[in-house]
């Protein structure tokens, strides 16, 4: 049975790993210490066994990582068999090193959360590797996706959005006007919600499943923190977490999330007041009402673009009101027009000079209403964007509001 490409199948969050009480593996992990985490047929998570008739290809996850000793990141790739241990001979002959790509960067005392799609290894796994410091780490499994079984799937495509805000608690937009407080939970129509300024979003009110989100959160007060859980509204909330926040924090995160039979999914703020925007950037289909999207294929992260090297683009940070345009279809495994529709990015934002934020659009699209990532001054923040590509040359633009910032991006896998 062919790996990729797959169609992708929403659960409802289930924690797989917390080195902090043992699921998954004992013990925060060290500098230069790579572990690979049980993913496929883990009791409860949703994920099928290897062995089974469904075996999976990708997996979804939700990583989160807490108490880092000092400031450094996590790489999650394809699982490879094995453990390796401690010091710069952490990978002997047969283990191979970690790509040159991170998914989480972290200051000492941060917790960062961030979305990772990555291929599960043939041993049912996906590899974690930390380069500095002790960290704890946190896997949320979100999704998975099948493998090629010579049918052609009509759940589970993937339909891209130019991204459209839904949610706004600062101007009313969803349907929720003022802050969330503390333990309340907030459910949101998406499927046949409309975008803030008007204007259907693109979610069709029947026909999906489960929706690509990116969630940020502003203004947060209450200490010592808190954490958003997004799930279904017709689920019990699940022990998980999608952002983890303090007092004053601005923090974006993607979020792929199954919706309701309703179309909905609940919002729950554990601790404090917060003001929380929603993005919807595209949705799964159902296969019976809508049968019509793209399959995923995953790659290992491969480094496109970094301006502090002229990587993909000119060797200069890109400042206030700037946009570059990143050429996408062909670069980085991912194929040339017309096969690729959309992509699966790391995108990090590093030597950042003031409060701002990021937007990825097709750039052959007008600029929406949205964010991918938001900051303040000082900060390395990354985050999964999920961005349909232009259709007259594969291409995506990304403008920076503010400031002046470096901009990295990791392709992660595309969809056709």
């Amino acid at each position: 049975m062919a790996r990729f490409p797959g169609a992708y199948r929403p659960v409802v969050p289930f924690r797989v790993l917390d080195t902090r009480n043992g699921i998954g593996h004992s013990g925060s992990l060290g500098a230069g210490q790579k572990i690979s985490v049980a993913i496929a047929g883990v009791a409860g998570s949703g994920v099928p066994a290897m062995g089974s008739p469904t075996p999976p290809s990708a997996v979804v996850l939700n990583v989160t990582a807490t108490n880092p000793t000092q400031a450094g990141y996590l790489t999650v790739y394809p699982g490879q068999n094995g453990t390796c241990g401690l010091g710069v001979n952490c990978f002997p002959p047969g283990v191979p090193p970690p790509p040159v790509a991170s998914n989480l960067n972290f200051a000492a005392g941060q917790t960062v959360p961030n979305l990772v799609e990555v291929a599960i290894g043939d041993d049912g796994t996906v590899s974690l590797f930390n380069v500095a410091g002790n960290v704890d780490v946190i896997f949320d499994v979100e999704g998975w996706v099948t493998r090629q079984d010579g049918s052609s799937p009509t759940a589970g495509l993937f339909n891209p959005l130019v991204p459209a805000r839904i949610m706004d608690t600062r101007d009313g937009a969803g349907g929720h006007a003022g802050v969330m407080h503390a333990g309340e939970s907030f459910n949101l129509q998406v499927a046949g919600s409309m975008k803030d300024g008007g204007g259907a979003s693109g979610v069709p009110a029947s026909g999906a499943t489960g929706v690509v989100l990116n969630v940020t959160v502003t203004n947060p007060s209450g200490a010592p923190g808190s954490y958003l859980t997004l799930y279904p509204s017709d689920a019990a909330r699940p022990t998980a977490s999608n952002l983890n926040f303090v007092s004053g924090q601005t923090v974006p995160n993607r979020v792929m999330v199954k919706l309701s039979s309703s179309g909905q999914v609940a919002v729950f703020n554990a601790a404090g007041s917060v003001n929380v925007i929603i993005d919807v950037a595209g949705w799964y289909t159902d296969g019976v009402t809508a049968t019509t999207g793209g399959q995923f294929t995953g790659l290992a992260p491969t480094r496109i673009l970094d301006t502090r090297n002229g990587t993909g683009a000119s060797q200069i940070p890109v400042c206030t009101g700037q946009s570059i345009t990143l050429q996408v279809a062909g670069r980085g495994g991912v194929p040339g027009l017309p096969t690729a529709k959309g992509v699966v990015m790391n995108v990090t934002v590093t030597n950042t000079t003031a409060a701002s934020y990021l937007t990825v659009y097709p750039s052959d699209a007008t600029r929406p209403t949205a964010s991918d990532l938001n900051w303040v001054s000082g900060l390395t923040v990354p985050n999964l964007v999920v961005v349909k590509l232009s259709a007259v040359d594969g291409s995506v633009t990304i403008s920076n509001a503010q400031g002046c910032v470096d901009v990295l991006a990791d392709v992660v896998g595309w969809y056709n």
